[in-house]
């Protein structure tokens, strides 16, 4: 079934434990089995470009000049590296 996100998604990837979008609100939502999307992440500073799973329980999210290491279960930031130019 469809499930709506309350904005655009510009970015997506998926792994065993969920569906991972980018929004265009500058927000990560995941969406496991078939309930609704739920939002991840706090809002970025930058629009996301892209959006990874990286490993069992971190999601890697490109915005702007940073690349931000998540947590896949609350979201919460663990560790963001400035991306050279």
């Amino acid at each position: 079934s469809e499930q709506a996100l309350p904005c655009g998604g510009v970015a997506i990837c998926a792994d065993p434990a969920g569906v991972y979008v980018a929004g265009t609100d500058r927000h990560v939502y995941v969406a496991v089995g078939k309930k609704a999307p739920r939002q991840l992440t706090e809002q970025f500073l930058h629009p996301i470009t892209a959006v990874v799973s990286v490993s069992q329980d971190r999601l890697a999210v490109v915005s702007g000049k940073s690349l931000h290491l998540v947590s896949k279960s609350d979201g919460r930031p663990l560790q963001t590296l400035d991306l050279p130019e």
